[in-house]
């Protein structure tokens, strides 16, 4: 049996012998025509499918995972509020626990600066240089 995919269906097709064209020839079966044998093929061929398209979602969602935590961010700074706060929480702990776990640091915070008024007066004065 061969699968393929085409048009974003899968079709199996079974190759039989056509002893008047001296050739084999492929016929598109439906699943509940399969024999036990193709039945299992079938259902391996799926499983490693599926676990493919497992692995190119969690690469995908490592890819854009930055930017996503980025607009989500600027979301909630623009007065939105995810429908779900404590699971977003519980998810940030969860990334944050796996990072650690692949030994990614997290950069030092950058000191906070407390300045009075009249020094923040004195440098929004400066001329820029």
């Amino acid at each position: 049996m061969q699968i393929r995919i085409r048009k974003g269906r899968v079709e199996c097709l079974r190759a039989t012998w056509d002893p008047e064209a001296k050739r084999s020839r492929q016929k598109i079966i439906k699943s509940t025509d399969f024999t036990p044998e193709e039945r299992a093929q079938f259902e391996a061929w799926k499983a490693e499918r599926d676990a493919q398209e497992a692995e190119r979602a969690k690469a995908s969602a490592a890819s854009v995972g930055a930017w996503s935590i980025n607009r989500l961010a600027e979301a909630v700074e623009g007065g939105h509020t995810p429908p779900e706060p404590q699971q977003l929480l519980a998810a940030l702990d969860r990334l944050n626990k796996a990072l650690r776990k692949q030994g990614v640091k997290r950069p030092p915070r950058e000191a906070k600066v407390h300045r009075d008024e009249k020094t923040q007066d004195l440098l929004s004065n400066q001329p820029a240089s």
